[in-house]
């Protein structure tokens, strides 16, 4: 990302994807520091980590090499919380975001939603803490603007993706110009291509558009100092976005 006269590459931040693992073995990421666990959550409700973090499904290794792709010199950590058919609990998400947090992670990308409020208040306390040791949490929102969790969070950045959102572009639905009106469910959030780079580019949706985001806030927080804080990220990140105009398209 070219930010402030230069280059960005996102060298020194670790962004964590909490989801379905990493496959190590991807030559996208041959070049690329990954460590990991997964993290399960037993009987009695305490979390227990294994250092196992193999992808079963394929979603988290796509999401990493698209994050690599953007943002080449970041360190991964994957935090595998689900089956081979991305099928976890809010427990199991909090406990992720938990671990994510406490290993130093910059980025905490979270590519998994849920529609149900009522079990979700340990993820939103993961969230937080998350926050304020100084990591930004980038989630998938709903579609349609539905409620989902924990895009839905104050603590987190929500991203959505559209097939005409263009690779070089994003967006971002300021709240108080989208407060009224039909795209209202989609203020504060964020929108991005969700596509891979080939030749023949695959849409694949807001799981990408999340890697597009995290790579970008990335080279963000690489480019600005710490004393700056979160704060100053957020508002470079919106200066760089584009507003939406969603009956005359994204491209």
């Amino acid at each position: 990302m070219r930010f402030r006269g230069r280059q960005w590459d996102g060298e020194g931040i670790e962004v964590a994807l909490v989801g379905s693992g990493i496959r190590r073995d991807d030559p996208r990421l041959q070049n690329t520091a990954i460590e990991g666990w997964t993290v399960d959550v037993n009987a009695s409700g305490h979390a227990e980590l294994a250092s196992n973090f193999e992808d079963e499904h394929g979603q988290g290794t796509e999401i990493a090499a698209a994050i690599v792709r953007d943002a080449p010199k970041v360190g991964l950590t994957a935090i595998k919380v689900t089956d081979a058919h991305l099928k976890t609990s809010p427990e199991a998400l909090a406990a992720g975001v938990e671990t994510a947090s406490r290993h130093g992670a910059r980025i905490i990308v979270i590519a998994l939603s849920a529609k149900q409020p009522g079990r979700m208040q340990l993820l939103r306390s993961a969230c937080s803490m998350a926050r304020e040791s100084g990591a930004l949490v980038v989630s998938i929102a709903h579609p349609l603007g539905q409620a989902s969790y924990p895009a839905d969070f104050p603590e987190t950045l929500s991203v959505l993706s559209h097939p005409d959102c263009p690779q070089n572009r994003f967006y971002h639905f300021d709240e108080a110009h989208f407060a009224r009106g039909p795209w209202s469910p989609f203020r504060g959030a964020y929108l991005a291509h969700g596509y891979t780079h080939h030749e023949s580019p695959e849409y694949q949706g807001a799981g990408l558009a999340a890697a597009s985001l995290a790579s970008r806030l990335a080279c963000l927080q690489q480019a600005l100092s710490e004393e700056e804080g979160i704060a100053a990220v957020l508002d470079r990140l919106r200066r760089q976005s584009l507003s939406p105009d969603p009956d005359l398209g994204f491209a």
